[in-house]
């Protein structure tokens, strides 16, 4: 979908203009659909790699923004997955309030723990410090699928690579 740095940009060191996406190996919806027997061996693995990961990006003086939407998708189509972008440390101290404001203005409350029901729909950020913010989703009102990308965009300095549709894929969107 487009990286929210372009590999050019000299702000970045980290490989990868430090966007990644872990998407476990087995089809799971979300990540509260995973059969028990397979659960601690899947979440363990997962915080195995962020865990690498945060140590790469900090390697480069970054901090590690993540985030994750777990919610079905009315085709079915949704697989869980989660996105860490790597904030510089200099900025990480501005990413929970670009949330809270961001979120104000689209009408997002947040909590501090993931609902324990799987069937709950919810979009989880965890912040550079560890801390994590979640939005339960209203399936009555639209929610911007792309909200961690906006968050991660404005802390960056590039809001207009916000929309992935009108960065990397453009020049290709038969759509347009």
């Amino acid at each position: 979908k487009g990286p929210l740095l372009a590999s050019n940009d000299e702000a970045c060191k980290v490989p990868g203009t430090g966007h990644v996406l872990i998407i476990p190996v087995t089809h799971y919806s979300t990540f509260g659909k995973i059969p028990t027997e397979s659960q601690a061996d899947v979440t363990a693995e997962l915080e195995k790699y962020k865990s690498s990961v945060r140590k790469m990006f900090n390697e480069y003086g970054h901090g590690m923004l993540t985030f994750e939407i777990s919610r079905e998708s009315f085709r079915g189509l949704s697989h869980a997955h989660i996105q860490m972008v790597a904030i510089p440390k200099d900025k990480c101290d501005l990413v929970e309030q670009t949330v809270r404001e961001l979120g104000e203005k689209s009408g997002m409350e947040f909590i501090d723990q993931v609902p324990t029901d799987p069937e709950v729909p919810f979009f989880k950020l965890e912040l550079p410090n560890g801390k994590p913010l979640v939005h339960l989703i209203d399936f009555k009102s639209r929610f911007n699928l792309q909200f961690g990308r906006l968050v991660a965009s404005h802390v960056l300095g590039t809001p207009e690579r916000e929309d992935w549709k009108s960065s990397a894929f453009k020049p290709f969107d038969f759509t347009q």
